[in-house]
């Protein structure tokens, strides 16, 4: 079974392709930095195939899509300070409205997009499932909800075969910004009570994650 992963040397990427790869799937990855790749997936050019380009081009997407049975849509633009409304929307929006566009003309088997619990916001019951209404609150939250809206509307209209996960806050190695959170307890010496104690947090371990995708196949 041939895969296309996007958001490859991304955190979660990086370990699905792996994970991919320890399964016997034929890889290939759309990125947009050779460099990149060099840095988090050195070893995947000799292992699977490499398209150079943004989920936002159809043409590169097109190419990268040729023989493809299962899309992971990973790539999106991560939160942080300093990013307008309108980047978030160019990539996470605009850009998987390319990759539907794309998958759908070349009939792959399944689509599957990663969003986030984010999308949901601040849960006002508790515990918060499948039908919690979604309130996100940050731009990349709205932005990661318009972006799975856009998969969501696919399925019910188009009966287009694509699977929605939602994690929650992941962990583990490479994640940089978990690092910088452990320095700082460490320099410190303090572990920090969010809301008292009381706040419920539920982390995911990136392996987990990628094993957990891996299964949605």
């Amino acid at each position: 079974m041939k895969v296309l992963v996007t958001g490859a040397t991304g955190f979660i990427g990086r370990c699905l392709v792996e994970s991919l790869l320890e399964h016997g799937y034929d890889i290939a990855v759309l990125v947009r930095s050779h460099k990149r790749l060099e840095q988090t997936l050195p070893r995947l050019p000799s292992r699977g195939k490499v398209i150079y380009g943004d989920v936002t081009d159809a043409s590169k997407v097109k190419v990268a899509l040729k023989d493809i049975d299962v899309v992971f849509h990973l790539a999106a633009l991560l939160g942080k300070w300093g990013i307008s409304d309108q980047q978030y929307y160019h990539v996470n929006v605009y850009g998987t409205h390319v990759m539907l566009e794309q998958s759908a003309k070349v009939n792959v088997n399944q689509f599957i997009y990663l969003s986030s619990t984010g999308v949901m916001g601040h849960l006002k019951t508790l515990p918060g499932d499948i039908n919690h209404p979604c309130d996100p609150f940050t731009p990349y939250e709205k932005s990661k909800y318009q972006a799975e809206s856009l998969v969501r509307k696919a399925i019910d209209e188009d009966r287009f075969p694509a699977t929605i996960i939602r994690p929650s806050h992941v962990y583990g190695p490479g994640d940089y910004n978990t690092l910088q959170f452990l320095r700082l307890m460490k320099k410190w010496r303090i572990l920090p009570l969010i809301d008292g104690g009381q706040r419920l947090f539920q982390p995911i371990y990136v392996a987990d994650l990628a094993q957990a995708l891996v299964s949605c196949v």
